[in-house]
């Protein structure tokens, strides 16, 4: 059955639906009148008593597009008159009382009394939006309305946005998002390790961000002047139409946001996150790679000189940092490439992803003379000269110290140390005969010479200098633990 016939078969059942509610006493006019304001009016009959009126008026309501929606009219004194639910733009007839006079399983009416009337609207689309009028078919007729806000929650367009941007130093970048969504998402960028972005500022050169908006108007369908003065039952409410993926597009507004580099470096280089954000939860984000192919790499050695003792082993330590991924290998200083085997052990492991960083360690075991050298840490990319760097690391030979002691015996011995408060201590031993019996006065004074420190003493104090020297020594013969202040020439 073609779509004509069906939609004439249709119209039919509309009108048989009328004339039934004509002959149960009630009429309704679809005809353009200058005290109806164009709108749908229904009236009856000559009615006794006082007119009906609204309450209060129908209220707004803003929805999350695929969730349901509810208009509430209130009104008094409705008696015998009709509620009628309209649509204000299309001047669709969506309902008469509690019958649906629309085809489309997603509306409903409902009330619970001769007061209230509810107009529910399940699974809300974007072509849902727009207003909804209670109308009284008073005359002249009365209506109150609601306006039906559908909010979109935002979403990237991946095929639209940018994934992996691989740029060489110094070249220009770009990093493109594109997010939809109603209202229009707000897009912005960051970078995914928290690092701030390197922006323009001050007439230094960085990334700046650039974007634009793009409404995507809703289709609407051109009726002719008849089908302008009958029921329209035409989308946006006819459940029956597919609704294909220009339908789900109508409506949104596309914004397009664009992170660009004038001129890229390698500190650019990472994980960066779009982020579009319209106060409709939930926000989205994308994740993004910016590559900076690396001119030349960056080589780091802990250390340019270590010392090592013959037969101990040693690790010389080098850092890597380029992209793409460079190989590092170890040169000894003839430029013989070091590999593992024997004495020689090499180690690399991967520290960092973006930019790639290397950690390798060139281990050598029982150092003989032989490995006393210069080695060479070098790092190329895609093995070509032009974008090589080395760095290299001298190893030097340390001798061991000697263990013996040139003491015949350990004695305690803190070396010179002059007095905190030298006329206190003058005052306090004034003369040579002040000190203890019991410390012997030796003539000299030597660490580690005995005979010297327990040996008599026969000299007195020089009379230009009676004070040469302070030190501290202990008791040995006595067995004493403290120690006392002396004085030798």
């Amino acid at each position: 059955m073609s779509g004509l016939n069906q939609t004439k078969l249709w119209r039919g059942a509309i009108t048989a639906l009328l004339l039934l509610l004509l002959f149960s006493g009630r009429m309704v006019s679809a005809t353009r009148g200058s005290g109806d304001h164009g709108f749908h009016s229904m009236w009856k009959r000559a009615s006794s008593g006082p007119l009906p009126e609204f309450t209060e008026h129908v209220n707004n309501a803003t929805v999350v597009v695929g969730r349901n929606a509810a208009f509430k009219c209130s009104v008094k004194n409705l008696g015998t008159y009709q509620i009628a639910w309209v649509t204000k733009d299309s001047q669709t007839l969506l309902a008469i009382g509690t019958t649906m006079i629309i085809r489309n399983y997603r509306l409903k009416v409902h009330s619970s009394d001769n007061t209230t009337w509810f107009l529910y609207i399940e699974q809300v689309r974007l072509s849902d939006r727009g207003f909804y009028m209670c109308q009284i078919n008073t005359r002249p007729m009365q209506a109150q309305s609601g306006y039906l806000k559908v909010v979109v929650p935002p979403n990237i367009i991946d095929d639209e946005s940018s994934t992996d941007v691989e740029v060489s130093e110094d070249a220009p970048a770009q990093l493109r998002c594109a997010a939809n969504g109603f209202p229009a998402p707000d897009i912005h960028f960051k970078r995914e390790d928290g690092h701030p972005i390197r922006y323009a500022a001050n007439g230094i050169n960085g990334a700046q961000v650039s974007s634009n908006t793009i409404f995507h108007t809703p289709k609407t369908k051109i009726r002719s002047s008849a089908e302008a003065h009958t029921l329209s039952v035409n989308a946006p409410f006819d459940s029956t139409t597919p609704s294909s993926a220009s339908d789900h597009l109508d409506g949104l507004e596309q914004k397009t946001a664009v992170l660009s580099f004038e001129s890229v470096k390698r500190t650019d280089m990472g994980h960066y996150l779009c982020i579009a954000n319209n106060s409709v939860p939930p926000s989205v984000s994308k994740r993004m790679v910016l590559n900076v192919r690396y001119s030349a790499p960056d080589v780091h050695v802990s250390l340019q000189m270590i010392g090592v003792f013959l037969g101990d082993d040693v690790a010389i330590n080098c850092s890597v940092t380029a992209y793409p991924r460079p190989v590092v290998l170890w040169q000894d200083s003839n430029g013989k490439m070091i590999i593992s085997g024997g004495r020689y052990e090499v180690r690399e492991s991967q520290v960092r992803e973006s930019p790639p960083e290397l950690h390798t360690t060139l281990i050598i075991r029982s150092v003989t003379s032989e490995d006393i050298s210069t080695y060479r840490c070098n790092a190329s990319i895609d093995n070509d000269k032009n974008r090589e760097k080395s760095l290299s690391v001298q190893l030097n030979e340390i001798s061991r110290p000697s263990t013996e002691s040139s003491a015949p015996f350990d004695v305690p011995y803190k070396g010179l140390r002059p007095p905190k408060n030298m006329q206190k201590s003058l005052s306090k031993q004034s003369s040579i005969n002040d000190i203890p019996e019991r410390f012997e006065k030796p003539t000299s004074f030597l660490p580690g010479n005995k005979p010297d420190v327990l040996g008599p003493s026969t000299t007195q104090p020089s009379p230009t200098n009676p004070l040469n020297a302070k030190i501290r020594y202990l008791d040995l013969r006595n067995g004493l633990t403290d120690f006392d202040e002396i004085w030798h020439d």
